[in-house]
């Protein structure tokens, strides 16, 4: 869901089953952004040794990382997981998954 499908609003949950991810998860690309744990800094990952797997991200910086593209998105280049964008919580168009560790 993006702005050249989306009637300028964003779509329930699991409305494009095509989408679905291998684990059943519906919506990781576009509809709304996902806001992440990891602050923005754009020269982080230049710090990193190679082959690190899975960073925790800088201890602070200037808004969270945003992923996935929204319904506002204008080019669907961007609906996916790798781009990254910044924002700070205060926008209409991205938000956030509750995830656990399985047990």
């Amino acid at each position: 869901v993006y702005s050249g499908n989306s009637g300028g609003q964003t779509a329930p949950v699991g409305s494009r089953p095509n989408g679905v991810s291998w684990v059943g998860a519906f919506d990781l690309s576009g509809n709304l952004f996902e806001w992440v744990n990891d602050w923005s800094d754009p020269g982080y990952y230049a710090t990193l040794a190679a082959g690190v797997v899975d960073p925790q991200g800088p201890a602070s910086g200037i808004g969270n990382v945003l992923r996935g593209g929204s319904w506002g998105t204008g080019d669907s280049f961007y609906l996916r997981a790798a781009d990254r964008g910044r924002g700070v919580f205060d926008g209409y168009d991205f938000g956030f998954r509750c995830a656990r560790s399985m047990q």
